[in-house]
């Protein structure tokens, strides 16, 4: 069985300013860099075999803090980036609920978001597709390191769906749960399974 602490990254400037990141880059801020730097401590007797962060600079700079002093190689994993905004990237997040709003009102379905395929927009990565590629990644790692710890630094979205898709969160737009920067979910893997194992307070 191999344990994966998944972790979203540090805040960053488009965090700050409430803008949509999806696949577009931005970096830590100074409070980002400080949660980062307290989520390490956190960690320090965690032994981890091997860092994974997807692709994008704010998971590779938050998995460079946290293994700052660690003989740990950080690999670079596009099947853990984030959601694709399409249209919507680098915009306020109000526009996307602005639109949405105005979306839902024009569909006849109180709640089109249960069904994991749905989107609002076709440039805008489903939740299903989303989770596919987070399993994909999940088997993997598993495969290639059986029995060990390993830390993968992603972000929000994809932790969402994984957990939604696990059961560990519902699937509703109206109750959606953040998943704060720096959050930790601890999940145990095998050829068969994904196990949620625990939530690591930060």
């Amino acid at each position: 069985m191999t344990t994966v602490y998944l972790i979203r990254h540090g805040q960053t400037f488009a965090n700050e300013q409430n803008i949509l990141q999806g696949r577009s880059e931005s970096e830590l801020t100074q409070k980002g860099i400080r949660q980062v730097e307290f989520l390490s401590k956190r960690l320090k007797h965690i032994k981890f075999s091997h860092c994974y962060t997807s692709s994008l600079s704010r998971t590779f700079q938050t998995g460079t803090i946290i293994t700052n002093g660690r003989d740990l190689r950080i690999t670079k994993d596009a099947l853990i980036n984030e959601r694709s905004y399409g249209i919507f990237e680098g915009k306020s997040k109000t526009k996307l609920q602005e639109f949405t709003k105005n979306k839902l009102k024009s569909i006849n379905e109180k709640d089109p978001f249960k069904d994991t395929k749905f989107t609002l927009h076709k440039s805008i990565e489903s939740n299903h597709n989303m989770y596919l590629r987070t399993k994909l990644f999940l088997d993997k790692v598993t495969q290639k390191h059986p029995n060990q710890t390993i830390l993968a630094i992603s972000h929000g979205g994809i932790i969402r769906s994984l957990l939604e898709h696990m059961g560990i969160l519902t699937r509703n737009y109206y109750t959606k749960t953040k998943i704060p920067n720096t959050c930790a979910f601890i999940i145990k893997c095998t050829n068969k399974d994904i196990v949620f194992q625990n939530k690591l307070d930060i």
